[in-house]
């Protein structure tokens, strides 16, 4: 017989357990149970219920009982002891007999003996599997749950994502001849740079960084507008894990009246009214009203 797949065997266990196996399944199962040795907790209880309930085996009658009982038949017919039938016991009903005799006390089959407690054994059987399944589906569950608040995420991001394009879309296209471009950098090609872009008509700006060095923990960056000499505080932003960010719809004058520069320095977290430090980047705005 070839061996038993784990299942196989679990399926087996009850009827390994009423020893109801022919000896080739039993062998294939104890080689089984030597190669799965989790099978043996659930064999245990299997085992424990067996012996749990027993078995039924008839009883034996007491000898002599057979011949007793048919002596009083016949003394009852005799008339002996109360001097006619109808003063015999009613307990003892008139027997019309033969010279015939009682059949043997037969004890019952094997399979009858054990019948009930295969049935016991296949329903705890039942409710192995159907635990086993119930944590199966809940597993699941667990997985489609986690799958769908993941896509949910996902979703989100994208509507993000597509929020601010088209916010950035609305400030570039909508700013017609009102749009001013201010171009940030060093001269060296390999150092942080940043696009300013200012749609004067609106009052909204968007600027996209990169390159930016990260900033220490709690300091982020700041973009300031240099109007009428005095620096005028602006966005506060991190950029990501490559340096860059786009930052959209930040709110700007509706006239570049008195701006002359944009500039961007390192500041605390949180922003500040006045810069802390020497701006890194510098940008020259040309004057233009409405």
């Amino acid at each position: 017989m070839n061996s038993f797949t784990i299942d196989e065997a679990r399926a087996l266990l009850p009827a390994f357990a009423l020893d109801a196996l022919d000896p080739p399944e039993r062998d294939a199962m104890q080689e089984a149970l030597q190669r799965f040795p989790d099978l043996h907790a659930e064999l245990e209880t299997f085992v424990k219920t067996v012996h749990t309930l027993g078995t039924t085996d008839s009883a034996t009658p007491a000898p002599g009982l057979r011949d007793r009982f048919l002596q009083r038949l016949a003394e009852v017919d005799a008339g002996t002891g109360s001097g006619d039938e109808t003063s015999a016991p009613s307990a003892i009903p008139r027997i019309a007999r033969s010279s015939a005799t009682l059949p043997p006390v037969i004890a019952r089959p094997r399979w009858r003996r054990t019948a009930p407690l295969l049935l016991t054994a296949a329903l705890a059987a039942t409710v192995v599997v159907l635990l086993r399944s119930q944590a199966t589906l809940r597993d699941e569950l667990n997985l489609a749950r986690s799958a769908y608040t993941k896509g949910l995420s996902t979703i989100a991001e994208r509507d993000q994502a597509l929020a601010e394009k088209e916010a950035v879309l609305r400030t570039l296209l909508g700013g017609g001849d009102a749009l001013l471009v201010v171009n940030m950098g060093v001269p060296n090609a390999t150092g942080p740079g940043m696009q300013f872009f200012w749609n004067v008509k609106d009052g909204r700006g968007v600027m996209h960084a990169f390159r930016l060095p990260q900033t220490a923990q709690g300091r982020a960056y700041q973009l300031w507008l240099i109007q009428n000499g005095q620096p005028v505080p602006s966005r506060v932003f991190v950029p990501d894990g490559d340096g860059n960010t786009t930052q959209f719809d930040i709110q700007l004058p509706q006239s570049t009246k008195g701006v002359t520069a944009v500039a961007v320095t390192e500041e605390p977290a949180g922003g500040s009214k006045l810069p802390t430090t020497q701006p890194f980047l510098v940008g020259t705005v040309v004057t233009r009203s409405q």
